[in-house]
């Protein structure tokens, strides 16, 4: 969703809002008014007739028109709290249905093709992008990631690196430059061919209301029970799914409510497991679990990266310092590249991350 639209959606929603608010704030208090003014009255004129012997009216009676009034007062507010009910829905439904018509910034080419069986390699060259034409957020990066490969992106909150991996899955287009994989560029193929072949861990899990055998499943839904226990039987966890008080069967309410963030992600790395994806994107997979948990996960995670091209965007560096390239970004421009040795000798920027890394390990621990 670009700005333009998201600032119309806002203001939108906001008069709606206003328009609905206004409403509500002048029907509902009108509608107790003119029960109260009925009451009122009622009250005044049956008692005129009451203390007025001659005019026949009994006590008995100004009491039953009292408690008939407020039966019949009653459907008329809840008439009053439905038909407001109603404007909120309406006034939501209009956003949602106007989200949903609007096109998106970027379509497939019509001549897009199918992407074949890929290896793995991922090439950038010469790539410029920016969220907002009016500001750029990545400046001529170039990088090659070869089949098997583990590459972390290593850099301060808005240095670029989640840029990158939005490009590499295809969810933005480059602005300059080309992004290829296997040698086909992203723009020639068809992004449901290559999101079939890639597999993401974020670090905010998505879990539904479902089974944990379920949630694993939808990795790839077509996948039988056993191979979904083959997959977590690979990540060396099914002491852990065992733990469940019913094992795969146990119920995970939505977000994965009931399980705690270690069994989350493990079903996450499972479900990516499944999907045996060629190439494989972790974006702070384990920085929401605590050192002790994110060592069994340390297990599994290696498991999971071996054989497959894999991105690491994290900030604790047990997750990286094992990656065969590492890419330092500064203010969207790669500063310096090489393993973790060879950074450390460099004693540059990543010298100074790491420095970092280690007391924020220290102070976890």
């Amino acid at each position: 969703m670009n700005a333009g639209l998201f600032r119309s959606l806002v203001l939108d929603h906001s008069r709606n809002n206003v328009g609905v608010q206004r409403t509500m704030a002048v029907l509902l208090p009108l509608l107790e008014l003119n029960s109260q003014f009925f009451i009122a009255m009622i009250l005044l004129l049956g008692g005129y007739r009451v203390l007025h012997p001659g005019i026949g009216t009994q006590i008995g009676d100004l009491i039953q028109f009292f408690f008939l009034a407020s039966l019949f007062f009653s459907p008329i507010q809840a008439l009053g709290n439905q038909y407001n009910q109603a404007l909120s829905a309406m006034a939501g439904a209009e956003r949602v249905f106007k989200l949903l018509d609007t096109k998106p910034e970027w379509e497939d080419a019509p001549d897009a093709r199918e992407l074949p069986p890929i290896q793995g390699r991922v090439e950038f060259r010469h790539v410029t992008f920016g969220y907002d034409r009016s500001r750029t957020m990545l400046h001529d990066i170039n990088f090659a990631a070869e089949p098997g490969q583990t590459v972390a992106l290593v850099g301060h909150t808005g240095s670029g690196k989640t840029s990158i991996i939005n490009l590499i899955s295809k969810f933005y287009l480059p602005t300059q430059g080309e992004v290829l994989i296997d040698g086909h560029e992203v723009r020639k193929v068809r992004g449901e061919s290559l999101h079939r072949q890639m597999g993401i861990v974020l670090q905010q899990n998505f879990l539904f209301t479902g089974t944990v055998m379920d949630n694993i499943r939808l990795g790839r839904p077509a996948a039988k029970d056993e191979e979904v226990i083959e997959a977590v039987r690979k990540l060396d966890c099914l002491d852990l799914i065992a733990t469940l008080p019913e094992g795969f069967a146990t119920r995970v309410g939505e977000r994965g409510t009931g399980l705690s963030l270690g069994q989350r992600q493990l079903i996450c790395f499972a479900r990516a497991m499944l999907a045996d994806p060629r190439i494989l994107i972790l974006d702070e997979a384990t920085s929401s679990v605590d050192a002790i948990t994110e060592a069994r996960l340390q297990k599994a995670l290696a498991t999971l990266l071996k054989a497959r091209t894999s991105f690491v965007v994290a900030h604790r560096l047990s997750t990286i310092r094992h990656a065969d390239l590492l890419l330092v970004l500064n203010q969207g421009r790669i500063v310096e590249r090489g393993t973790h040795n060879q950074l450390l000798v460099k004693n540059g920027m990543y010298a100074d991350l790491y420095r970092q890394f280690i007391q924020t390990d220290e102070a976890d621990r």
